[in-house]
């Protein structure tokens, strides 16, 4: 048969492509689908999209204390965003971006407010060339994991608040850190 080594070659071809297709790693944020609008804070800094299969509630009046208030559509996770109130002094102390000293300092109230433990201390992490820093707690009580991240927008800090329902389901690590990064590479000011 005139085909038989073109076949096999072919097919080897084939393999060894889909062998390295499938050890290729992909960029973690691409896998989060969005919508295509952006949604808006309610103190108009902020734009983001809405990840699918989660609502905007910003305009909700529950969500009166947050720049942005987004809900899975089954409840069973939340993403805010509320803005950090600095005095002058501290804010001028944070244009050096120390993120993370500020992040040292709000982990304890939280703690303390939310009966939580430390999973992660804060860290600066980087997404899309723009620093973060964020730290993990677990609520002992309910199990629910609550990822926090300090965003500086040069004029104003927030807090962007991931919080993963534990009653709900078990949530893989991998996934809360790809839905923080993906959301975050949404976010424009």
């Amino acid at each position: 048969m005139p085909f038989g080594p073109f076949r096999k070659r072919f097919l080897s071809a084939l393999l060894l492509a889909y062998l390295i297709a499938g050890c290729a790693g992909s960029p973690s944020a691409t896998r989060v689908p969005f919508r295509s609008e952006y949604g808006v804070s309610r103190d108009a800094v902020l734009r983001y999209r809405i990840p699918i299969g989660w609502f905007d509630a910003t305009a909700d009046s529950q969500a009166t204390g947050h720049a942005a208030w987004l809900l899975k559509n089954d409840y069973a996770a939340s993403i805010t965003v509320d803005e950090v109130h600095l005095e002058e002094r501290a804010r001028s102390s944070l244009k050096g971006n120390d993120l993370l000293q500020l992040g040292r300092l709000i982990l304890p109230l939280m703690e303390r407010e939310r009966a939580a433990l430390v999973l992660q201390s804060p860290e600066l992490f980087t997404v899309d060339g723009k620093e973060y820093c964020g730290y993990e707690v677990v609520n002992t009580a309910e199990r629910d994991t609550i990822r926090v991240v300090l965003l500086d927008t040069g004029e104003k800090v927030y807090t962007v608040t991931l919080f993963f329902s534990g009653s709900k389901r078990a949530w893989a690590r991998s996934d809360m850190t790809m839905l923080r990064d993906a959301f975050l590479t949404t976010v424009k000011w």
